[in-house]
C-alpha cells in the first residue's frame, strides 16, 4: 500500500512538472503488449484528452527503464495497475 501511494505521488508530481513546462511526455513501459505497456497506454489516452503530447517507449526490464528515466529519455514510469 505504501509503495502504491509513493508511486502514485511520484507520477503525479512528474506529470505536473511536465504540464507546467509544456513539454512532451515520454512514458517508460515494459515489453510491448505486457501489463506495464497496457497501463502506459491508458495514461496516454487520459493525458491526450487534456491536450498533452505523450509517447510510450517500450523497454526490456527495470535496468533499461531506470536508464531512460535518469537520462531524460523518459519522464514517467508506467505503473502496473488499472485506472
Amino acid at each position: 500500500m505504501k509503495r502504491t501511494i509513493v508511486l502514485a505521488g511520484s507520477i503525479a508530481l512528474s506529470l505536473m512538472a511536465c504540464a507546467v513546462s509544456a513539454q512532451d511526455i515520454t512514458i517508460a513501459a515494459g515489453k510491448e503488449d505486457g501489463g506495464y505497456d497496457a497501463a502506459a497506454h491508458q495514461m496516454v489516452e487520459r493525458l491526450e484528452q487534456r491536450g498533452m503530447t505523450v509517447d510510450v517507449v517500450n523497454l526490456n526490464g527495470s535496468y533499461e527503464i531506470t536508464l531512460a528515466l535518469c537520462s531524460g529519455r523518459a519522464q514517467v514510469l508506467a505503473p502496473k495497475c488499472s485506472f
